[in-house]
């Protein structure tokens, strides 16, 4: 893994890279994102929501994903993370 970079996610992004995100999950059953049609909906639905989301690619093979909301607490910004 010399090659590791992390990126954010945008619309223009989804349809290339839920296959990878897909393949990094293929073994959970738990989460929405191990199978192509729910991770793409909720990839698409939190991308129009706003959440930062990121990939880790090694190469060109997606290798991690994560994902944040921002949300105010008075006159503060925190980040949730959530993978």
């Amino acid at each position: 893994m010399n090659n590791v970079i992390v990126r954010r996610v945008g619309s223009e992004d989804i349809s290339q890279v839920i296959p990878g995100i897909v393949n990094v999950f293929r073994d959970d059953e738990v989460v929405p994102w191990h199978r192509y049609e729910t991770c793409l909906a909720w990839v698409t639905k939190r991308v129009q929501r706003g959440f930062y989301m990121t990939i880790a690619c090694d190469d060109d093979k997606i290798i991690g994903y994560s994902e944040w909301s921002a949300i105010r607490l008075t006159d503060k910004v925190y980040l949730e993370y959530s993978a």
